[in-house]
């Protein structure tokens, strides 16, 4: 069975943590984070360890949420990349910009 130690230590490595990075969120010393790693952590500090690893968990998702792109895949012929390429630098644009612009526009209705 793991220990709440081994479970902290698997999940900051999975985190790719340091010592430094969790000591600096919980206001220990870093010497204090990498006795956990080896000796594990008291229980008296369990509640807090565990509610850290909670609540960046939750920022994390957050972010990654607001991170987050849709992305399209269209498959062309190379002489049709070239005239939209072309139609784009045309304008100034990256190709991906006109493209935006131009389904924008077509969502509206406008041709």
């Amino acid at each position: 069975m793991e220990t709440f130690s081994q479970k902290f230590r698997d999940w900051m490595d999975a985190h790719r943590l340091r010592a430094e990075d969790v000591a600096k969120a919980l206001h220990l010393s870093e010497q204090t984070v990498r006795n956990w790693r080896s000796v594990g952590i008291p229980p008296r500090k369990r509640s807090a360890v565990e509610e850290f690893m909670q609540n960046y968990q939750s920022r994390l998702d957050a972010r990654l949420a607001e991170l987050r792109i849709q992305t399209i895949v269209i498959e062309t012929t190379r002489e049709e990349f070239r005239q939209w390429n072309a139609a784009a630098l045309a304008e100034g644009k990256l190709i991906e910009d006109w493209i935006k612009d131009g389904l924008n526009r077509l969502a509206q209705g406008d041709r």
